[in-house]
């Protein structure tokens, strides 16, 4: 009897092992897939909707959202509850810093100022380069080696969920969901927990993908609006 416990118990731990490894394996076969879509990309638009909190304070925000390779975004803030949000413009073209101006009265003051500056962040501190594609998936294969990962297939999307063995080593996120176009593979929803509050959050849409969007949009003072005169789609000006 000993034996045939020892034999059951050893083929258990096998067989979580090997679901482990199971859910691993598919799960960054899942990331690859998404990552071969993304670098068939060259560039693209989206709107973005945006919300996070942090303690009391809580900040929504909706916005164009602009990506060329190898890496140049322009993000313009079409909406906000913080003063000065509307008609905010920034731009980042690689490095450590961001150049840009915030809305109202004061969008004739162009300033460069570091990328992780409160005015370039999010509440939680998050900077331009971290909201893109790239930035997600770069959250996602974290998981790989230090948390556990669901991949779902709904009629409309994928959707996956991924918890951290530690959270200390995650920023004290215990939970993220993503959620990806099932026909194109992009993004479209982005879902951050501290236990079980939502501490973020961010819907993708109107994707337009390949457009042939020029260098000199990522140019603050750029009007984005004259791409239009030269045949370029474009995403929606205004809400």
């Amino acid at each position: 009897m000993k034996g045939l416990y020892a034999l059951a118990v050893s083929f258990l731990m096998c067989t979580v092992v090997d679901g482990a490894r199971a859910d691993e394996n598919d799960a960054h076969r899942f990331f690859e897939r998404i990552q071969h879509r993304y670098e068939t990309i060259t560039d693209y638009q989206c709107r973005i909707d945006t919300y996070c909190t942090n303690g009391r304070s809580k900040e929504h925000r909706i916005l164009n959202f602009y990506f060329k390779r190898p890496r140049l975004i322009r993000v313009d803030l079409l909406w906000g509850n913080m003063p000065f949000d509307n008609g905010s413009v920034g731009v980042f073209t690689g490095g450590n810093t961001i150049t840009g101006h915030r809305g109202g009265i004061l969008s004739g003051i162009v300033m460069t100022i570091p990328r992780k500056s409160p005015m370039a962040t999010t509440l939680r501190g998050e900077a331009f380069d971290e909201i893109d594609m790239e930035a997600v998936l770069d959250k996602l294969y974290f998981y790989i080696r230090n948390g556990s990962v669901r991949v779902m297939e709904e009629s409309r999307f994928y959707r996956i969920v991924c918890v951290p063995f530690d959270a200390s080593k995650n920023g004290g996120i215990t939970k993220d969901i993503a959620q990806f176009d099932r026909d194109t593979l992009t993004i479209t929803g982005f879902q951050r927990y501290e236990a079980e509050i939502l501490v973020q959050e961010a819907i993708w849409t109107d994707y337009i993908i390949n457009a042939g969007l020029p260098d000199s949009l990522f140019d603050v003072k750029f009007d984005p609006k004259s791409l239009k005169r030269e045949g370029i789609p474009l995403l929606r000006q205004n809400l």
